[in-house]
């Protein structure tokens, strides 16, 4: 399976246990919905340019950025704890 590939699978497991999630706070009253439908709205445009990136691309470029921020990540996760 290739990261296109893995994405995808990814990408359907984090929505069917969102929905759970959201469904279960915002029953209990611990959604608000304007920041919620702001953060939607951002998740989903950063998923449709992600997925259009990801076709045009391939599964090289999408290595590239994916080493890109795991050694950000590192170097600031590093810089927080020194």
């Amino acid at each position: 399976m290739d990261l296109v590939e893995g994405n995808a699978i990814k990408s359907v497991i984090i929505g069917c246990y969102t929905a759970v999630s959201l469904a279960i706070f915002f029953v209990n009253g611990m959604v608000d919905p304007p920041v919620g439908l702001v953060l939607a709205v951002g998740s989903v445009m950063g998923a449709w340019i992600g997925a259009k990136f990801t076709v045009a691309k391939g599964n090289r470029w999408i290595r590239r950025i994916l080493v890109v921020v795991v050694i950000v990540s590192a170097a600031k996760m590093i810089g927080d704890v020194l």
